[in-house]
């Protein structure tokens, strides 16, 4: 009888992430085919392009913030309301293109 499916793919994992397929394996109470394959086809894959420059923002914020919080545990600031209200705009800014690069990537 002929097989259903006639493709084989192969693929290399280190020892933990087979350990781990394994175990999300086991759980699922299927067949390994068939729980790679589901996990395969049935996952929705978003490249969003620009998401390094996303990324370094964040991690500019982030560098403010602690720079922020440094200098009032030094008591050098006592009024930070300017600079979170600066960095909470950074932030919206931030999520409003992400959010943007996401719908424009499900569209096409």
């Amino acid at each position: 009888m002929p097989r259903k499916r006639e493709k084989q793919l192969k693929f290399f994992v280190t020892f933990s992430e087979l350990e781990h397929i394994k175990s999300n394996v086991a759980e699922s109470k299927s067949s390994q085919s068939d729980f790679l394959r589901k996990s395969a086809l049935d996952k929705e894959i978003v490249v969003v392009d620009g998401i390094t420059d996303l990324v370094l923002q964040i991690k500019k914020v982030g560098i403010k913030l602690n720079q922020i919080t440094k200098l009032a545990h030094q008591s050098r600031v006592s009024d930070v309301s300017v600079e979170m209200e600066q960095i909470h705009g950074e932030l919206n800014e931030i999520w409003r293109l992400l959010r943007q690069s996401l719908h424009a990537k499900r569209r096409s």
